[in-house]
């Protein structure tokens, strides 16, 4: 259990320290850590826990809205409209 907590941090740090973002490198330590953890048989969930957590359309939107804005602000829309 403990190589498992270990693997989990080591890859969380190193994929911090070369620039991953911090979605995909927490998403990516998770899987190291259920991988040496648990038996390879767990891995057969992280696809359908993943495809479960992006499901909810009301979350989706939240991302969406702030790309949105930034797109506004970048393109000079939003200085138009104020």
């Amino acid at each position: 259990m403990m190589t498992a907590s270990f693997a989990l941090l080591a890859v969380f740090v190193v994929l911090l320290i070369i620039g991953t973002p911090i979605a995909v490198s927490l998403g990516f330590a998770g899987v190291v850590g259920i991988y040496f953890g648990l038996d390879v048989y767990a891995l057969a969930t992280v696809g359908t826990n993943t495809y479960n957590g992006i499901a909810k359309y009301p979350l989706i939107a939240i991302p969406l809205f702030i790309l949105t804005g930034m797109i506004f602000e970048r393109s000079g829309v939003a200085k138009s409209l104020v």
